[in-house]
């Protein structure tokens, strides 16, 4: 029983790392997660924003 048990989390271990691995690609990440759609504005076009008003 502690065999599979191992094994189980041997594959989910590795089945989480081949996930982040996937969310690096911007097309992948944006079909696989919802969270960037909910985000603000990116930071460097707030910087950039700020500059021109100053």
């Amino acid at each position: 029983m502690e065999k599979r048990f191992l094994k189980l989390i041997a594959v989910l271990c590795l089945l989480l790392i081949i996930y982040q691995l996937l969310l690096q690609f911007p097309y992948l990440r944006n079909k696989m997660t919802i969270i960037d759609h909910m985000e603000g504005t990116p930071i460097q076009n707030q910087i950039s924003t700020w500059q021109q008003n100053h």
